[in-house]
């Protein structure tokens, strides 16, 4: 082996002198040499010579076994709910209301049902110009999800002396803790004709009210007391699905504007002055029932409603029966 790496020497010399010269000859040929014995030593024999790898499949003096690699397990995202058209992700399964009669398919269509089916509970939008009240063999407790400032009033007034139980006004939201076929709603004509007063009376007084007038002012009290004078001329025809139920006439006859006189008429004299005190901008009673008697003709918007009302009445009588003793 010696002689090999003592030819092998001379032949890179030789090379090493024609590549750089014989004045660098004498230092490459010392680090030539240098590199020829440190071979020598690493690749002699004797004690010396490399160790053998290590068994890393042994588990003995050699060490411990590092733990296997094992891949992390692919997380599942579950997939984004989509809800069905009119519900929301925490409510979106959509329900068909049955409806019990092909006339009554119209107005039930316009109640949103939306169901979350891991709690078991429905969310309902009410998107008709109508009141509907829950009735059941065990009694639901709907609770309110979304409502406008004046539907939270007309619950206010209507809980004050109008109607003590639970209902769903035009554009709200309220949850049922309740499987959607455990419970039904039906229209509520007093309710509803006690609305369409609310929001015709709030019109007239919205000026007034734009200006400041709080919950405990004379305006305030006139619109409330004109609201629930129609509901009272309301509840007092005996049936409800007769053509003594005249949402026109009754509208009138609450609002006092044939005589002037009645509990809405009064209220509405001391919001007048309370108006006149503050500056704000409030049409007399007089004015007001010049507005109703319009809109009461023709294509009146209170015309429209009071149509609309009467015909949902008829669509809908199956269910009212089951719910009002008044059919």
């Amino acid at each position: 082996m010696g002689s090999n790496l003592y030819e092998l020497g001379r032949h890179r010399a030789e090379s090493l002198h024609q590549c750089i010269g014989p004045r660098r000859l004498l230092a490459a040929c010392a680090a030539l040499m240098l590199a020829v014995q440190l071979c020598a030593c690493n690749g002699g024999g004797g004690g010396g010579g490399q160790q053998p790898p290590q068994d890393y499949g042994d588990s003995g003096s050699h060490g411990s076994a590092p733990a296997p690699y094992v891949p992390a397990p692919a997380v599942s995202t579950p997939a984004a709910v989509i809800p069905d058209a009119g519900c929301t992700p925490e409510w979106p399964r959509r329900e068909q209301p049955v409806a019990q009669t092909t006339e009554g398919r119209k107005y039930v269509d316009l109640i949103v049902a939306c169901v979350n089916d891991a709690t078991g509970s429905v969310t309902l939008t009410n998107k008709s110009d109508m009141v509907w009240v829950f009735y059941a063999d065990t009694p639901v407790y709907p609770s309110q999800v979304a409502a406008e400032p004046e539907v939270q009033e007309f619950h206010a007034l209507a809980s004050a002396g109008m109607y003590a139980y639970s209902f769903m006004a035009p554009s709200e939201t309220v949850r049922v803790d309740s499987p959607p076929d455990s419970f039904e709603w039906a229209i509520h004509p007093d309710l509803s004709l006690a609305w369409m007063t609310n929001e015709f009376v709030l019109k007239q007084a919205a000026a007034a009210l734009k200006k400041g007038a709080t919950s405990g002012s004379a305006v305030r009290k006139a619109v409330w007391d004109c609201t629930k004078a129609v509901y009272d001329a309301a509840v007092k025809v005996p049936k409800v699905l007769s053509p003594q139920y005249d949402p026109g006439e009754l509208l009138k006859q609450g609002l006092g504007v044939a005589t002037s006189s009645g509990t809405c008429g009064a209220s509405w004299a001391a919001a007048e002055k309370e108006a006149a005190a503050t500056a704000a901008p409030l049409p007399s009673f007089n004015q007001v029932g010049e507005e109703a008697r319009n809109a009461l003709k023709g294509s009146g918007e209170l015309a429209q409603k009071s149509e609309g009302l009467l015909e949902g009445l008829a669509a809908t009588a199956k269910s009212i029966c089951k719910a009002s003793p008044r059919c």
